[in-house]
C-alpha cells in the first residue's frame, strides 16, 4: 500500500468514525443570541436600495382631508440633507412591515422622496395622526408595505413641517417614478 493510499484510508476511517460520535444536543431556541437572528420581514429588505438614501424632500399636504382628487396638489415642503435625519427615516424602515393588496382606508399627511446620488429611490407616504392613522408606507409591484411610525420619526416630521414652505411657481415639480 502506498503512502497516498494509506492517508486516504486513514481519512475515510476518521470521517466514518466522526459520524458515529456523540449525538448533538438540540439547543433550545431561547439560548440562541437574539443578535444572530435577522428579521426577514423588514421593510428595507423589500426595497434594499432605501439604504442608499442620502437626502430627502418632504412634502406636507396643506389639507390632507380635502378633495380626494386634489388634496395632494397643495403642499409645503422642505429638503433634508443631514445624515442624522435621513438615518431616522431609514431606521424606521428597518422595522417589521405589514403587506396589503390595497391601501389602508386613511389619508396620508404627506410624502417623502428619498434620494440617493441625486436620483429618486422611492416615495414614502406618511401619517402621524395616530388617533386614526399612524404609519409610513411605500408601494412596490402594486403591493402596499406599511410600517408603524416611530415616536422619533413623528417628532422629526413635526419639526420639519414647521420649517417647510410653499413652493414658488416652477420651483418644485412632481417626481414621477
Amino acid at each position: 500500500m502506498t503512502y497516498r493510499n494509506l492517508i486516504l484510508l486513514l481519512l475515510f476511517v476518521l470521517s466514518v468514525s466522526a459520524c458515529k460520535s456523540k449525538k448533538r444536543e438540540n439547543i433550545p431556541v431561547s439560548v440562541i443570541p437574539v443578535d444572530s437572528i435577522r428579521l426577514l420581514n423588514r421593510a428595507i429588505d423589500v426595497e434594499p436600495s432605501l439604504e442608499e438614501a442620502d437626502s430627502i424632500q418632504v412634502l406636507f399636504y396643506t389639507n390632507p382631508d380635502g378633495d380626494p382628487k386634489r388634496y395632494s396638489r397643495f403642499f409645503t415642503y422642505t429638503t433634508v440633507t443631514d445624515s442624522e435625519t435621513v438615518e431616522k427615516f431609514k431606521y424606521n424602515l428597518r422595522t417589521v412591515y405589514s403587506e396589503y393588496d390595497n391601501p389602508m382606508n386613511c389619508r396620508s399627511e404627506g410624502k417623502a422622496y428619498l434620494f440617493g446620488r441625486k436620483d429618486v429611490i422611492k416615495t414614502i407616504y406618511f401619517s402621524t395622526r395616530c388617533d386614526s392613522c399612524c404609519y409610513i408606507y411605500f408601494i412596490k409591484d402594486g403591493r402596499f408595505f406599511y410600517v408603524k411610525i416611530s415616536e422619533e420619526l413623528k417628532s422629526v416630521l413635526r419639526k420639519l413641517k414647521k420649517s417647510s414652505r410653499e413652493p414658488r411657481p416652477g420651483q418644485v415639480r412632481e417626481v414621477n417614478q
